[in-house]
């Protein structure tokens, strides 16, 4: 009989810390042209820092265990189009949304460039659309829903596309947004199955426990929070932290929160 750790290459646990790029995924990964950078070169901290990259070792992880081949996996915040691409991969059928035009064109130019799967050829959608809405999608198609939304603002993406959600000013603002966001992942998710957010808390000015509010938030448009993973992380901004945190007696963050929900 195989073993759980067999099936899947791993065992399933709430607490890991997963690589960002293991080397399953490097030959791939190489396909990601990402000339945009999160800091300018002349910043005073971390000068010329990239913008992240989502973990495809988590994006495996979750996809494999959560869905089945041939499953149709959405993505209402595509962002780079690693999820995507682990999904053709994994033999899954892609649905991704991203309303910044340089985002989209990064992540479809390496959704084409990505290998080809066991089936011999991709299924994958891409919509250049806001990803709130997922207006393109019809109620109760998907099997998956995995995604990671902005942050507020903690992070400005690439784009002047007004509707992005780390323009909005003000944190209640941003909450009705996500909160529609979920209410239309509710919508097009067939019952019985996972929706999936990865997401972060932060300081400014204040403590915001955004995977909270998200899991009262999915909790009010009628998810059942299923299971939560912590997802260690190595972040760069830990150690220029370490000064203030040591003032303030609180720690720096350095972990995610994969909430899991069912419909």
């Amino acid at each position: 009989m195989v073993s759980v750790k067999e099936k899947y290459g791993y065992l399933p646990t709430s607490c890991r810390e997963w690589e960002n790029v293991p080397d399953k995924w490097k030959e791939i990964d190489k396909k990601l042209e990402i000339h945009l950078k999160r800091r300018s070169d002349t910043c005073k901290h971390l000068p010329g820092l990239k913008f992240s990259k989502f973990s495809y070792g988590l994006s495996n992880d979750v996809i494999r265990y959560w869905s089945e081949k041939g499953d149709t996996i959405l993505d209402p915040y595509m962002g780079w189009g690693i999820r995507g691409a682990v999904a053709l991969v994994l033999d899954r059928e892609y649905i991704g949304y991203d309303i910044s035009s340089e985002m989209y064109g990064v992540a479809t130019d390496f959704l084409k460039k990505s290998t080809v799967s066991s089936l011999g050829t991709y299924v994958y959608e891409t919509h250049l659309e806001d990803g709130i809405k997922l207006a393109s999608t019809k109620d109760e198609s998907v099997d998956l829903i995995f995604t990671c939304p902005p942050y507020y603002d903690r992070e400005k993406y690439p784009g002047n596309d007004v509707e992005q959600l780390s323009k909005i000013k003000g944190y209640d603002k941003f909450l009705v947004k996500i909160k529609e966001s979920l209410e239309n992942c509710y919508r097009v998710l067939k019952p019985d199955k996972f929706c999936i957010w990865v997401v972060g808390d932060w300081r400014n000015n204040g403590f915001y426990l955004f995977h909270k509010d998200v899991i009262n938030l999915a909790e009010q448009n009628g998810f059942k929070t299923w299971d939560v993973m912590i997802a260690k992380l190595r972040s760069p901004f830990a150690y220029k932290q370490a000064g203030k945190c040591d003032r303030m007696k609180y720690t720096a963050k350095t972990h995610e929160y994969v909430l899991v929900f069912k419909k």
